[in-house]
Protein backbone atom coordinates (compact mmCIF):
# COMPACT_ATOMS: atom_id res chain seq x y z
CA UNK A 1 0.00 0.00 0.00
CA UNK A 2 2.85 2.68 1.03
CA UNK A 3 4.89 1.36 -1.96
CA UNK A 4 1.85 2.28 -4.16
CA UNK A 5 1.53 5.47 -2.85
CA UNK A 6 5.02 6.71 -3.37
CA UNK A 7 4.61 5.51 -6.86
CA UNK A 8 2.34 7.68 -7.59
CA UNK A 9 3.37 10.61 -6.07
CA UNK A 10 5.43 12.15 -8.94
CA UNK A 11 7.20 15.22 -7.13
CA UNK A 12 8.91 12.14 -4.63
CA UNK A 13 9.37 10.21 -8.23
CA UNK A 14 10.89 13.98 -9.80
CA UNK A 15 13.02 14.51 -6.30
CA UNK A 16 14.88 10.50 -7.34
CA UNK A 17 15.03 10.91 -10.89
CA UNK A 18 17.21 13.62 -9.99
CA UNK A 19 18.69 11.82 -7.43
CA UNK A 20 19.92 8.76 -8.94
CA UNK A 21 21.09 11.38 -12.22
CA UNK A 22 23.38 12.93 -10.17
CA UNK A 23 24.62 9.77 -7.91
CA UNK A 24 25.17 8.27 -11.59
CA UNK A 25 26.02 11.23 -13.65
CA UNK A 26 29.81 10.52 -13.34
CA UNK A 27 29.45 6.82 -14.79
CA UNK A 28 29.33 6.62 -18.60
CA UNK A 29 27.71 3.25 -18.49
CA UNK A 30 24.23 4.79 -17.37
CA UNK A 31 22.13 7.54 -18.39
CA UNK A 32 19.07 9.08 -16.38
CA UNK A 33 16.76 11.61 -18.37
CA UNK A 34 16.39 15.41 -16.94
CA UNK A 35 13.24 16.03 -14.98
CA UNK A 36 10.90 18.67 -17.08
CA UNK A 37 10.17 20.81 -13.77
CA UNK A 38 7.98 23.77 -15.09
CA UNK A 39 6.06 20.44 -16.79
CA UNK A 40 5.56 18.66 -13.76
CA UNK A 41 3.70 18.22 -10.76
CA UNK A 42 2.20 16.52 -8.25
CA UNK A 43 0.01 14.23 -10.96
CA UNK A 44 2.16 14.75 -13.35
CA UNK A 45 5.86 13.75 -14.12
CA UNK A 46 7.82 15.13 -17.50
CA UNK A 47 11.53 14.39 -18.25
CA UNK A 48 13.45 14.85 -21.61
CA UNK A 49 13.15 11.53 -23.89
CA UNK A 50 15.85 8.74 -23.75
CA UNK A 51 16.95 6.09 -26.34
CA UNK A 52 17.19 2.66 -26.02
CA UNK A 53 15.19 -0.87 -26.55
CA UNK A 54 14.55 -2.86 -23.17
CA UNK A 55 17.04 -4.99 -21.38
CA UNK A 56 15.65 -8.28 -22.21
CA UNK A 57 16.02 -7.67 -26.10
CA UNK A 58 19.79 -7.52 -25.66
CA UNK A 59 19.71 -11.41 -25.45
CA UNK A 60 19.19 -11.00 -29.28
CA UNK A 61 22.28 -9.09 -30.04
CA UNK A 62 26.00 -10.28 -30.31
CA UNK A 63 27.98 -11.89 -27.54
CA UNK A 64 30.13 -9.55 -26.42
CA UNK A 65 27.23 -6.74 -26.20
CA UNK A 66 25.41 -9.26 -23.51
CA UNK A 67 28.94 -9.73 -21.87
CA UNK A 68 29.02 -5.93 -21.43
CA UNK A 69 25.49 -5.52 -20.58
CA UNK A 70 25.22 -8.25 -18.03
CA UNK A 71 28.60 -6.51 -16.50
CA UNK A 72 27.09 -3.26 -16.29
CA UNK A 73 23.95 -4.47 -14.63
CA UNK A 74 25.24 -6.16 -12.07
CA UNK A 75 28.12 -3.41 -11.32
CA UNK A 76 25.01 -1.27 -11.40
CA UNK A 77 23.14 -3.02 -8.23
CA UNK A 78 26.08 -3.40 -6.66
CA UNK A 79 26.99 0.33 -6.93
CA UNK A 80 22.93 1.25 -5.86
CA UNK A 81 23.17 -0.83 -2.52
CA UNK A 82 26.97 -0.27 -1.20
CA UNK A 83 27.86 2.74 -2.53
CA UNK A 84 24.94 4.81 -3.41
CA UNK A 85 22.83 3.25 -0.37
CA UNK A 86 19.37 3.78 -3.19
CA UNK A 87 17.44 1.59 -5.34
CA UNK A 88 15.30 1.45 -8.30
CA UNK A 89 13.37 -1.37 -6.98
CA UNK A 90 11.01 -2.10 -9.57
CA UNK A 91 12.58 -4.98 -12.01
CA UNK A 92 10.70 -3.86 -15.28
CA UNK A 93 12.66 -5.35 -18.10
CA UNK A 94 11.42 -1.64 -19.90
CA UNK A 95 13.59 0.54 -17.02
CA UNK A 96 16.36 -0.41 -18.71
CA UNK A 97 16.79 0.98 -21.86
CA UNK A 98 20.05 -0.12 -23.77
CA UNK A 99 21.38 2.07 -26.48
CA UNK A 100 23.72 0.47 -28.56
CA UNK A 101 24.68 3.69 -30.66
CA UNK A 102 25.80 5.25 -27.16
CA UNK A 103 26.75 1.48 -25.72
CA UNK A 104 25.01 2.86 -22.18
CA UNK A 105 21.95 1.99 -20.20
CA UNK A 106 19.13 4.89 -19.83
CA UNK A 107 17.85 4.15 -16.39
CA UNK A 108 13.92 5.42 -15.78
CA UNK A 109 11.31 5.37 -13.78
CA UNK A 110 12.24 6.19 -10.10
CA UNK A 111 9.37 5.65 -8.37
CA UNK A 112 9.82 2.63 -6.51
CA UNK A 113 13.04 4.14 -5.61
CA UNK A 114 14.44 3.24 -2.10
CA UNK A 115 16.93 4.62 0.19
CA UNK A 116 18.89 2.01 2.67
CA UNK A 117 20.59 3.12 6.02
CA UNK A 118 24.21 2.46 5.85
CA UNK A 119 23.96 -0.74 9.10
CA UNK A 120 21.44 -2.58 6.56
CA UNK A 121 23.89 -2.27 2.98
CA UNK A 122 27.29 -3.76 5.48
CA UNK A 123 25.39 -5.98 7.05
CA UNK A 124 23.91 -7.24 3.08
CA UNK A 125 27.71 -7.22 2.12
CA UNK A 126 28.60 -9.37 4.57
CA UNK A 127 25.67 -11.54 3.88
CA UNK A 128 26.68 -12.09 0.35
CA UNK A 129 30.22 -12.71 1.93
CA UNK A 130 28.80 -15.35 3.38
CA UNK A 131 26.45 -16.63 0.96
CA UNK A 132 29.64 -16.90 -1.36
CA UNK A 133 32.38 -18.62 1.29
CA UNK A 134 29.14 -21.26 1.54
CA UNK A 135 29.59 -20.10 5.38
CA UNK A 136 26.55 -21.56 7.20
CA UNK A 137 27.09 -19.76 10.52
CA UNK A 138 28.00 -16.85 8.94
CA UNK A 139 24.50 -16.77 6.65
CA UNK A 140 22.33 -17.34 9.66
CA UNK A 141 24.04 -15.06 11.99
CA UNK A 142 23.93 -11.97 9.67
CA UNK A 143 20.24 -13.42 8.51
CA UNK A 144 19.19 -12.86 12.30
CA UNK A 145 20.54 -9.65 12.66
CA UNK A 146 18.50 -8.33 9.58
CA UNK A 147 15.63 -9.90 10.40
CA UNK A 148 15.30 -12.10 7.75
CA UNK A 149 15.43 -14.94 10.35
CA UNK A 150 13.40 -14.85 13.89
CA UNK A 151 15.76 -17.58 16.03
CA UNK A 152 13.00 -19.67 16.34
CA UNK A 153 12.95 -21.46 13.14
CA UNK A 154 13.49 -25.67 12.82
CA UNK A 155 16.83 -26.93 11.40
CA UNK A 156 15.17 -27.74 8.22
CA UNK A 157 14.45 -24.80 7.94
CA UNK A 158 18.06 -23.21 8.31
CA UNK A 159 18.66 -25.80 5.90
CA UNK A 160 17.26 -24.63 3.04
CA UNK A 161 17.87 -20.64 3.74
CA UNK A 162 20.99 -21.54 3.86
CA UNK A 163 21.40 -23.71 1.00
CA UNK A 164 19.58 -21.19 -1.17
CA UNK A 165 21.80 -18.25 0.04
CA UNK A 166 24.82 -20.11 -1.46
CA UNK A 167 23.40 -21.03 -4.73
CA UNK A 168 22.60 -17.47 -5.15
CA UNK A 169 26.37 -16.28 -3.59
CA UNK A 170 27.77 -18.42 -6.42
CA UNK A 171 28.17 -15.54 -8.67
CA UNK A 172 30.24 -13.87 -6.75
CA UNK A 173 32.81 -16.35 -5.84
CA UNK A 174 35.68 -15.19 -7.87
CA UNK A 175 36.05 -16.02 -11.87
CA UNK A 176 33.47 -16.09 -14.93
CA UNK A 177 29.94 -17.44 -14.11
CA UNK A 178 28.16 -19.22 -16.50
CA UNK A 179 24.51 -17.90 -16.08
CA UNK A 180 22.76 -19.56 -18.66
CA UNK A 181 23.78 -23.27 -17.67
CA UNK A 182 23.74 -22.36 -13.28
CA UNK A 183 19.89 -23.34 -13.21
CA UNK A 184 20.20 -21.06 -10.09
CA UNK A 185 16.46 -20.12 -10.38
CA UNK A 186 15.19 -23.86 -10.48
CA UNK A 187 18.14 -25.15 -7.96
CA UNK A 188 16.32 -22.43 -5.70
CA UNK A 189 12.96 -23.66 -5.52
CA UNK A 190 13.82 -27.09 -4.42
CA UNK A 191 13.82 -24.97 -1.23
CA UNK A 192 10.96 -22.56 -1.69
CA UNK A 193 8.76 -25.26 -0.17
CA UNK A 194 10.15 -25.53 3.02
CA UNK A 195 11.05 -21.87 3.19
CA UNK A 196 7.31 -21.21 2.76
CA UNK A 197 5.82 -23.67 5.28
CA UNK A 198 8.59 -22.83 8.09
CA UNK A 199 9.14 -19.10 7.59
CA UNK A 200 8.49 -17.03 10.95
CA UNK A 201 8.62 -13.55 9.51
CA UNK A 202 8.53 -12.12 5.84
CA UNK A 203 11.87 -11.73 3.84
Amino acid sequence: KGAMKSECDYEREANMTDRMGGLLGGDAAYGVPKVVRELSGMRVLTTEMVEGVPIDQVEKMDQATRDWVARAMLRLTLKELFEMRTMQTDPNWSNFLYDPKANKINLIDFGACVEYPKDFCEDYGRLVSASSARDREGILSVSRRMGFLTGEEGGEFLDAHSAAAMITGEPFRGGSYDFGSCNMTQRNSEHITVMLAGRKTPP
